[in-house]
């Protein structure tokens, strides 16, 4: 069996957005032991909401849609998205 390893990007009162939807505190110039974190996993969960937020990101960042994360397997939940984006390569 595989192991399930929980990864969360929250701030202390429980939200990831700010009052106006910025999520910018979450993406800095340090690494905060991601690589390391990418280097354990090979896919991530994600909802619909965030995964268009990374989307989003992606289009003005070289397609990068979460800064550091390498290429691996992506499963978004949602009930209302009728498809999902085909990840090309390894982010850089």
């Amino acid at each position: 069996m595989r192991k399930l390893i929980l990864g969360l990007a929250v701030t202390l009162d429980g939200y990831i957005e700010g009052p106006n939807g910025e999520y910018d505190w979450c993406f800095t110039d340090q690494d905060y032991g991601l690589k390391e974190f990418f280097d354990r996993i090979d896919a991530i969960f994600i909802g619909r909401k965030s995964y268009e937020t990374a989307q989003k990101y992606a289009e003005s960042n070289n397609g990068s849609a979460i800064p550091g994360m390498p290429a691996m397997t992506e499963y978004v939940f949602s009930t209302t998205l009728k498809s999902v984006k085909k990840r090309r390569s390894a982010c850089k």
